[in-house]
């Protein structure tokens, strides 16, 4: 088997951002909490995207979640501040 190197493309802020179809800020506030980023104004697109994925889906997990509690809170509250007759 024959192996090549295959040299790794990289992305700049604004073409990540565009990529993610994020604004600028969202992809900074990102690469804070643990977006993939080589050195200043590089990024490897390929892992940005891994990244985002699993961003989204854990989001959403949590998100769900919290509506769950939140509903739940509100039923509750619901029947308590109604008194049978």
């Amino acid at each position: 088997m024959k192996q090549t190197n295959v040299k790794q493309k990289y992305a700049s802020e604004k073409q990540i951002a565009s990529l993610l179809d994020i604004p600028i800020k969202l992809l900074r506030l990102l690469t804070k909490i643990g977006l993939p980023k080589i050195e200043k104004d590089k990024f490897i697109p390929k892992d940005c995207i891994k990244w985002y994925i699993n961003y989204l889906r854990i989001s959403r997990a949590v998100n769900k979640k919290e509506l769950r509690i939140n509903t739940n809170k509100i039923i509750e509250q619901v029947i308590t501040t109604i008194k049978p007759k």
